[in-house]
């Protein structure tokens, strides 16, 4: 009696449990499904912002003129963004992007801080690396074009004051629902594609020296902002299969269970039918 209460007790916790999964899993969905809206939109902006950017930048009159928000600093102080997310459950979404960046800053063999964006990162930050940890924001302060406008006035007055010299950015790239792939992007110096020295088509008023400063700023602006959008819809896709592959378990053991609970509650009545019908043939 005591193995069947026992049975009904983890049946009882094991449905409780797949509740709660496959709640997340439709929360999860919902979220990736209105962050999916928004990245068409932010894709098309922040191309468009960073090719204008270009075609001023391949100008002749601005070769001794650019920004330092745009060339960097040829030293060796480096922030090394690195987005993960506040809330766990989401598989290896974290420790994808921190293993990544951890090897980055390896690699570029220059003095690495980090500013990490997501609470969870800095709790699945190897410990030997959380003292060069500059600071930890919250994931979900970027979730809007303002926030991450905040961040880049952040960013800019690092590098204005001499704090860094570079800035790059660690990230999931969100490929498909059931794929993400971090990658690291450098926000400062500007990454530059190649352009022709073809004359700019149109007006600028008051000078071409405002408007370089200006798209500078707002091309950070929106690479942080579709960064983020990746890096939400990355963790969210991430949880929907865990969330997903957490609740097929759940009814795997749950069946498993409800077997053993049957079979073992079919042979303690078949032992006490024996009982009666052996003390009735004893009579």
């Amino acid at each position: 009696m005591s193995n069947l209460k026992i049975l009904r007790q983890r049946i009882q916790s094991i449905t409780a449990t797949k509740k709660i999964t496959s709640a997340m899993k439709l929360i999860a969905t919902s979220h990736f499904k209105k962050l999916q809206k928004q990245r068409k939109e932010a894709v098309l902006y922040t191309q468009n912002v960073h090719h204008i950017l270009e075609k001023v930048l391949a100008h002749d009159p601005l070769n001794f003129e650019i920004p330092l928000l745009i060339k960097g600093r040829p030293g060796q102080k480096h922030l090394m963004l690195v987005l993960g997310s506040d809330k766990g459950l989401c598989g290896g979404f974290n420790p994808t992007v921190i293993k990544y960046a951890v090897e980055q800053a390896k690699i570029t063999g220059d003095n690495v801080k980090f500013l990490c964006i997501g609470q969870k990162v800095l709790s699945t930050m190897p410990s030997n690396l959380r003292s060069d940890v500059l600071d930890t924001l919250s994931m979900e302060s970027q979730s809007t074009y303002k926030d991450s406008g905040t961040l880049a006035h952040l960013l800019q007055d690092f590098l204005l004051s001499g704090a860094f010299d570079k800035i790059s950015l660690v990230h999931n790239h969100f490929k498909s629902i059931i794929c993400y792939v971090p990658t690291i992007q450098s926000l400062v110096p500007l990454a530059r594609a190649p352009q022709d020295n073809a004359p700019i088509l149109f007006g600028v008023e008051p000078n071409l020296n405002e408007l370089l400063e200006s798209l500078a700023f707002k091309n950070l602006t929106a690479t942080l902002y579709y960064a983020c959008l990746e890096s939400h819809m990355s963790e969210h896709s991430a949880r929907m299969m865990a969330m997903d592959s957490s609740t097929r378990n759940a009814e795997d053991m749950l069946h498993a269970l409800k077997t053993t609970y049957h079979r073992s509650r079919q042979a303690m009545i078949t032992n006490e039918l024996i009982e009666i019908i052996a003390g009735a043939e004893a009579l």
